[in-house]
């Protein structure tokens, strides 16, 4: 998508660790404006999508991309998207969630 990289925090690895990441340019980019969660005993899966068109009646959606976590990463993963939004809000303001 053209950014320049950021710092950026992950939820697997301790902050005393050193992280070395090798950049792949063939990772695929994908924009999701919803998402479906399901979850078992041993995976959380998350299901990435993007409305393409919205009516009162019915909802068009394209699923972009899925992703299994285990349930302590999912969780180690929310803590630090948790932390992540408070950061933005503290900076841009209160983000309101659609119902």
């Amino acid at each position: 998508m053209g950014k320049k990289n950021k710092a950026v925090e992950t939820a697997q690895e301790p902050k005393t660790r050193a992280r070395k990441v090798l950049s792949d340019t063939n990772v695929p980019t994908y924009y999701s404006n919803t998402v479906e969660i399901a979850t078992s005993g041993s995976d959380f899966r998350i299901r990435l999508g993007e409305i393409l068109e919205a009516s009162l009646e019915e909802l068009l959606v394209k699923h972009r991309a899925t992703v299994y976590f285990s349930p302590r990463h999912a969780k180690e993963v929310a803590l630090l998207l948790t932390k992540k939004v408070k950061e933005h809000e503290a900076k841009y303001g209160e983000i309101i969630p659609t119902e």
